[in-house]
């Protein structure tokens, strides 16, 4: 087989003016490719060339020959060395399912902090939500004294304990009478809401938010 004997040099006749390379290494090196693709083009080169007699130029037979060599050793290398290129390929092939096996480990962890941090800041919301619940009554309280101009109001928390500034409300803050009157109508729903009071047009419900925060008509 190709693979196991050693390659045949190419037979040439002593008349046609061209060295035949010496016998490859095994496995057969770079020079030794260069050399039999050289020998190669030579022999065609020489065949082809005018003006020479037969015995200097090269047969049919030596060309075929000569080609054979060089398709031997470049066949050689190619079994030896393996195909590079499939070498690559299948290289990036093995670091594409590693960097698919990362990729999913990551986010795999990811989904787990995130679900770890949602639970933590869902314990963390559910606390101060407690804790803000004993300030509804006081801060009313404290509101009907203040005017909402010189002094201004206290932010009161809603009736579930969250606080109408902070996420997931983040509504505008209530310190003076004018911050009520600027509210739109998709805060007044949201303050409406919030301190269960009923719906109804904008300035029932800027009413029913001023009650509902302390400052009665």
């Amino acid at each position: 087989m190709l693979a196991e004997e050693p390659i045949v040099l190419p037979q040439l006749r002593a008349s046609v003016r061209i060295l035949v390379p010496p016998q490859p290494e095994e496995p057969p090196t770079d020079q030794d490719l260069a050399a039999a693709r050289s020998y190669s083009t030579c022999v065609r080169s020489l065949r082809d060339e005018g003006g020479l007699s037969d015995d200097q130029r090269p047969s049919q037979q030596e060309l075929a020959d000569a080609v054979r060599y060089s398709d031997d050793v470049k066949e050689r290398v190619r079994v030896t060395r393996g195909d590079t290129l499939q070498q690559v390929l299948g290289q990036l092939r093995e670091l594409r399912g590693d960097l698919r096996r990362d990729v999913r480990l990551i986010n795999g962890r990811l989904d787990r902090l995130e679900e770890g941090q949602t639970d933590i800041s869902r314990r963390l919301d559910n606390v101060t939500r407690t804790q803000n619940l004993p300030l509804i009554g006081p801060r009313r309280d404290g509101n009907r004294a203040a005017d909402g101009d010189q002094i201004p109001f206290a932010l009161v928390p809603f009736n579930d304990g969250s606080m109408p500034t902070e996420y997931p409300h983040n509504l505008p803050p209530l310190y003076r009478l004018m911050d009520i009157e600027g509210l739109n109508a998709e805060h007044l729903r949201a303050y409406c809401t919030g301190y269960g009071a009923n719906m109804g047009n904008a300035a029932q419900m800027k009413a029913r938010i001023r009650r509902a925060i302390g400052k009665l008509e």
